[in-house]
């Protein structure tokens, strides 16, 4: 994950207990590869549900994720952020036209749909998000 603006303003929607980057054009999935908690009863809820649903699961952990949110629909909050701004590799990492330096409005880059440490890094470089 690039970290491109302080995601802050954008976690501040009354009545979430957590915020969740959507899949890319699969709006109605949560990707919990970027989650935002509030210290909330509901957050909790979330998370014992989710690690509930962990054991035993396929080493993707998003199918249970989401099974977990519908699970606690009537006592956890989950909002989603828009994904033009909390964008994945498909919306940024993908194009070629896109960098660091015309990041479009996006606060976040996950580098989601990139297989591999090295192939998420080069991706990061050729970005101009990897400082180190």
């Amino acid at each position: 994950i690039a970290w491109l603006e302080d995601p802050r303003p954008f976690l501040a929607t009354p009545g979430c207990d957590a915020w969740a980057q959507t899949q890319h054009r699969e709006k109605k999935l949560l990707n919990p590869g970027f989650l935002a908690l509030s210290p909330t009863p509901g957050a909790r809820t979330l998370l014992t549900a989710w690690a509930a649903r962990l054991e035993g699961a396929a080493k993707r952990n998003l199918p249970p994720f989401n099974d977990a949110v519908k699970d606690v629909a009537d006592s956890a909050t989950v909002c989603p952020l828009a994904p033009e701004r909390f964008a994945s590799a498909k919306r940024t990492f993908y194009r070629k036209s896109w960098s660091a330096n015309a990041a479009r409005g996006v606060v976040l880059a996950h580098a989601n749909w990139i297989d591999g440490r090295d192939a998420k890094r080069a991706a990061f470089e050729r970005a101009g998000v990897w400082l180190v």
